[in-house]
């Protein structure tokens, strides 16, 4: 998002893929020896880009005078007033409360804004590590609870409503026309897992016990724009099999 707002700015291409491989790689070296996580700041950026520092040499500035300041900067922070150092880190503090909690209200959903709120409290009253923890199992649980209202059914139809591109003969459309309602076509889209795979079972079932529908013969299911599946999707799918089998549908 940072890297399009950049480009947006600049009026230029951003390679995101080398930008990713960077900050991951940055973001490695600098745990590994105890630094905090970066990654691409709008603000500091385009200031640079408006003062004219657009190479290389203004990041490498910026990292040596960290260096400077981490290996010989020490004694010169000695002699800085313990109020500056408090007000930078309230200055800090206030101006990501502000963001998330002020600016969030209007940005967010009021469930994410909701999430945001419970990270912080237990931030405060727990653990860093525990709310980004407990905030990472929530939004996954969201997340599967979200993907599981879209409809994997993409669409349902019968032989005698979806032909083919093969060109036929009089006789064989007649055949199609007569008992294509007996073949029925159900065409899949998405990732199928435990949170949609039930409703395929559902929605064959219920079209098995439908007594308004032709009897239905063939079954079959299109996956071509299935983009994957998990064991219990594999699961529903062999219950599936054992409903056809016991109905006699191929």
């Amino acid at each position: 998002l940072n890297s399009t707002g950049i480009e947006l700015a600049t009026q230029s291409d951003v390679d995101l893929d080398r930008q990713l491989r960077v900050d991951g790689l940055g973001n490695l070296i600098a745990g590994l020896c105890g630094g905090m996580v970066g990654y691409l700041g709008v603000a500091y950026s385009l200031l640079n880009y408006k003062a004219g520092a657009n190479s290389r040499l203004a990041g490498l500035v910026a990292s040596g005078l960290c260096l400077v300041i981490l290996f010989w900067g020490a004694p010169i922070l000695a002699y800085l007033p313990r109020a500056v150092m408090g007000g930078l880190l309230l200055y800090l503090g206030l101006t990501l409360l502000v963001e998330w909690v002020y600016d969030a209200w209007f940005k967010l959903s009021r469930l994410d804004y909701a999430l945001v709120l419970l990270i912080l409290l237990i931030v405060a009253t727990r653990s860093f590590l525990a709310g980004v923890g407990i905030g990472i199992i929530i939004a996954c649980l969201l997340f599967v609870v979200s993907y599981s209202h879209v409809h994997v059914i993409k669409y349902a139809a019968t032989g005698a409503e979806q032909r083919s591109n093969v060109e036929r003969s009089f006789l064989h459309l007649k055949e199609l026309n007569e008992k294509g309602k007996q073949i029925y076509i159900v065409c899949l889209q998405g990732y199928v897992f435990f949170g949609t795979a039930h409703s395929i079972l559902d929605h064959v079932r219920q079209c098995f016990g439908n007594p308004e529908l032709p009897k239905i013969r063939f079954l079959l299911l299109d996956f071509r724009l299935v983009t994957g599946l998990d064991s219990s999707a594999l699961f529903s799918l062999l219950r599936l099999k054992q409903l056809t089998q016991i109905g006699k549908v191929a």
